[in-house]
């Protein structure tokens, strides 16, 4: 791995060429894989080429790749995906409106369990 972001109970890797893997508590989908069933070992997160840093919350996850474009998923109680919902999102989904983003944060949300 070349960079690896973790929060709580999940963390998303960045290969090297730009491949994003996921692992760990998957309840909302924060590991992008299209299901809500926990992860015990990475699993390659699909649609997501060219990626450049990746960056974890408490349940979602945000990537930016190398054209600037931001990807988002998992958990959306307050809009963190930036879709213009609050429907949670299993799947990698491009932030509408963001382009020529060089950095990301992805920051902490209260939650109920």
């Amino acid at each position: 791995m070349f960079a690896v972001s973790g929060r709580n109970y999940h963390a998303v890797g960045l290969q090297l060429g730009g491949s994003v893997w996921a692992w760990g508590e998957n309840g909302y989908g924060q590991i992008g894989n299209g299901t809500t069933i926990n992860q015990a070992t990475p699993v390659q997160v699909g649609g997501i080429v060219g990626a450049t840093a990746v960056s974890v919350g408490d349940v979602h996850t945000a990537v930016l790749r190398s054209d600037g474009t931001v990807f988002t998923w998992g958990h959306n109680d307050h809009g963190q995906i930036g879709n213009g919902t609050t429907a949670d999102q299993l799947t990698p989904l491009a932030v509408p409106g963001l382009a020529g983003v060089t950095s990301i944060s992805a920051g902490a949300a209260t939650r109920s369990r």
